[in-house]
C-alpha cells in the first residue's frame, strides 16, 4: 500500500508518483461497492523502502527492502508508558479498545511489537493520510510514539469530534 504524492489528481489515470516508504500487508477484508470502488482491510506486516518500480500492468509492482521497527529491549518500558499515554489521547477511545482486540485476534501466534500497538492506536485515531505516513516512515518505535502523541495533542487543541470516524467496531 502506498500512498501518492501531493498533486496526482494530473496523472491519477496513469502513473502518479509514490512516496518511497509503502506498508506491505495481507488483504483480510475485501468488500466491492455499488460505484465499483473497493473497501480493503489491510493488515499491516512490515514496511518498506521502493528501491526500484518494475515493469508491471495493472497493478504497480516494486523491489522492496525490509524497514525493522527499532526498540531495545531496554525501552520496552518506556515504549508501554508512552502507548499508555497515546491511548488516553484518542477521542471515542471505546472505538479504539475494538481496534485492538480485533488486532490481537489478527495477531494470534504473533510476537506482537509495541510497534503494531503503536499503529493500531493510529489507525483508529483521526489523521490525515499525510500524518499516518509521517508515522509509517518512522522506524524508530519510541520517535514513532512521540510523534504520535503529538499529533493528538494538536487534533485535541483543534477540538478534534470525539469520536472515532469509520463504521461500528466488528470483531471477525
Amino acid at each position: 500500500m502506498a500512498l501518492l504524492k501531493p498533486g496526482y489528481e494530473e496523472e491519477y489515470a496513469g502513473s502518479p508518483a509514490i512516496h518511497s516508504t509503502v506498508c506491505v500487508g495481507q488483504i483480510l477484508r475485501c468488500q466491492e461497492g455499488p460505484t465499483g470502488t473497493y473497501d480493503l482491510l489491510l493488515y499491516g506486516l512490515f514496511r518498506a523502502e521502493i528501491l526500484e518500480e518494475l515493469a508491471s500492468t495493472p497493478f504497480r509492482r516494486a523491489r522492496v527492502r525490509v524497514l525493522e521497527d527499532r526498540l531495545g529491549p531496554e525501552a520496552v518500558e518506556e515504549a508501554a508508558r508512552r502507548l499508555r499515554k497515546a491511548f488516553a489521547m484518542v477521542p471515542g477511545r471505546q472505538g479504539l479498545v475494538w481496534e485492538m482486540r480485533r488486532m490481537a485476534n489478527v495477531l494470534r501466534g504473533v510476537d506482537a511489537s509495541a510497534g503494531c500497538y503503536a499503529d493500531a492506536v493510529a489507525n483508529a485515531s483521526d489523521l490525515t493520510p499525510e500524518e499516518r505516513y509521517g508515522l509509517l516512515e518512522e522506524t524508530d518505535v519510541l520517535r514513532r510514539l512521540d510523534r504520535l502523541v503529538e499529533l493528538l495533542r494538536r487534533r485535541e487543541a483543534e477540538g478534534a469530534p470525539a469520536t472515532v470516524p469509520g463504521q461500528e467496531p466488528r470483531l471477525n
